[in-house]
């Protein structure tokens, strides 16, 4: 298992406002990596003690992994320079200031972003889908960092992205998706392009749609290239039509029908042989390319029943 993704939303807050979407990006976004051959396990309006264990059991199966990718959408806040996801049942302050006992409901990403990058060239993501609006801990000797301090580790093949600028808010949207991850996932399925770029068009169709109302950020240490699809490869709808296009090149009304029968049998066998960068919707699919042959081979078949030229 080379990609796998833990995808998490939450919308059903016990003290923090309801949000609408954040479920449904999450599964939206969980849809897109699946796309993109990643292994993806979904979770939603997950609790402190529940948010804890999901992210240990996600580490643990880093190590089967070359790629792993953690998504939240959500409320989220900034503390000291920190990201915080909000869970479920976390406190809410009344105002922007916050005592350490409220930042102890909060779930600090800092230790996941640090412990995920673990080998040289493991590729760690983590998408932030959430408000970043910062909040002043009133007892801040209890806490370490600072704004003004590197919290992370340094590690290579690190891309962190979150879907505002610091200090600012991430729109839940009025539709069915919040408008960063709608446009996350279109992107994802859609261009072959590295992920700084992938990030980057999304940034500017939302300045195209918001202004400054909202802009997303990157920080990254990845030292290679990364494709959530790579331009040389097919997705499995393009998998399919390569195959049918040539079942049709080698059929043109005067083709031995033996022969013909054994081509095809040769491309369903060697069909692995085409490079293909989702297995599993391949796997889906691959019975609409069964039927294809099949009614490929009636039709072959009555045809040369209508000549004569079969006994």
């Amino acid at each position: 298992m080379e990609r796998i993704a833990c995808c998490i939303g939450i919308n059903n807050y016990n003290a923090w406002d309801q949000l609408n979407n954040p479920i449904n990006d999450m599964e939206l976004i969980a849809q897109s990596l699946e796309y993109a051959n990643f292994s993806v396990k979904e979770h939603m309006d997950l609790c402190m003690e529940e948010l804890r264990n999901v992210i240990y059991e996600f580490k643990r199966e880093l190590y089967n992994a070359k790629v792993g990718l953690l998504y939240f959408a959500g409320h989220g806040v900034e503390v000291s320079g920190k990201q915080y996801i909000i869970p479920k049942d976390a406190k809410k302050p009344e105002s922007e200031y916050i005592d350490y006992d409220t930042l102890k409901t909060y779930y600090d990403i800092t230790p996941i972003i640090n412990e995920m990058n673990r080998e040289k060239d493991f590729i760690s993501i983590i998408i932030m889908d959430c408000c970043r609006k910062e909040l002043i801990v009133l007892d801040q000797g209890k806490i370490r960092g600072n704004s003004n301090k590197t919290i992370f580790n340094g590690k290579q093949g690190t891309f962190i992205s979150y879907s505002t600028s610091p200090g600012s808010v991430a729109k839940d949207g009025r539709g069915e998706n919040g408008p960063f991850t709608k446009i996350l996932a279109e992107t994802i399925q859609n261009e072959r392009i590295k992920i700084e770029d992938i990030f980057k068009k999304v940034r500017k169709e939302l300045y195209s749609q918001f202004q400054f109302g909202q802009i997303p950020w990157e920080h990254s240490s990845l030292i290679g290239d990364f494709y959530f699809i790579h331009p040389e490869k097919y997705n499995s709808s393009e998998k399919i039509k390569k195959l049918s296009d040539a079942i049709h090149e080698l059929y043109d009304g005067n083709f031995n029908y033996v022969e013909m029968m054994s081509q095809i049998d040769s491309i369903y066998k060697n069909i692995n042989n085409y490079e293909v960068e989702n297995t599993n919707n391949l796997l889906k699919n691959i019975n609409t390319f069964a039927q294809y042959i099949f009614d490929t081979m009636t039709r072959m078949h009555l045809d040369k029943l209508k000549r004569g030229n079969v006994r």
